[in-house]
């Protein structure tokens, strides 16, 4: 019993963990675009998941997988010192005396400073967060959140599947038919070939095996030779009366 069970909860497992996974990835239905501009003017750009109604700046940095060291400042929450190594030494201020980095949220006008820091920031589904390394306010290329993410899917209407537009010039799918499968039907048989067989040739063998058994009988055998001693006696009687009318 106790086997049983084990072998039961093995089996179980495999199945269990790939629910969950399924589930985890089925979870992440928002994005938000990560532009990073270094101060040589060479791009990151991440395209980062999440679960949440809204993350903030600083979670979407640390979720995009980028390498950064940020220094915390009590109240005003976490500023952030590098990113993908740049500055190459941290400044022990965080931002030192020259350049820094910094942060913009795009906006339906553009990119627009943020009045906080990325601690304090709400990131929602198809925002877009940059930050360039410069001195002084110099915001990174626009670049639009499709451009990081591509085209968002298109919402599916209830009741209705959606279906991939035919390529130009192919023909129309067939409509799908039920296929049943059904036994061939019985053909039915050749009126010819369903005759029964024809008796002739029984019946002329039984003849002929009479015939040939009663030619072998007496009476037959003493009236054949009747016959040729009669045809016998009728030559010789010719033949002497030929000789007489000879001269």
């Amino acid at each position: 019993m106790r086997r049983g069970l084990r072998l039961l909860a093995g089996a179980a497992l495999p199945l269990v963990a790939l629910v969950g996974g399924r589930m985890n990835a089925s979870a992440a239905t928002h994005r938000a675009a990560l532009v990073i501009e270094h101060s040589n003017g060479s791009l990151i750009e991440r395209c980062v998941a999440f679960a949440e109604e809204a993350i903030s700046g600083f979670q979407l940095i640390q979720r995009s997988g980028v390498e950064y060291q940020a220094q915390t400042f009590g109240d005003l929450g976490a500023a952030v010192c590098q990113l993908d190594l740049e500055p190459a030494q941290v400044p022990a201020n965080c931002f030192g005396s020259g350049r820094s980095w910094q942060y913009y949220r795009e906006t339906s006008s553009g990119w627009s400073l943020s009045s906080s820091g990325a601690g304090g920031s709400t990131v929602h589904d198809g925002d877009v967060d940059g930050w360039h390394y410069a001195a002084g306010p110099q915001p990174p290329p626009g670049i639009a959140f499709s451009q990081v993410c591509g085209a968002p899917a298109p919402a599916a209407t209830p009741g209705r599947t959606a279906v991939a537009p035919a390529a130009a010039g192919s023909a129309p799918a067939a409509a799908a038919r039920p296929i049943t499968a059904r036994a061939p039907p019985l053909q039915a048989p050749d009126p010819v070939l369903a005759h029964a067989p024809m008796r002739t040739p029984a019946l002329l063998s039984d003849r002929l095996r009479s015939g040939s058994a009663a030619a072998r009988s007496p009476t037959d055998q003493a009236a054949v030779a009747a016959f040729a001693a009669g045809a016998a006696l009728l030559g010789i009687a010719l033949l002497m009366g030929w000789r007489r009318r000879t001269p």
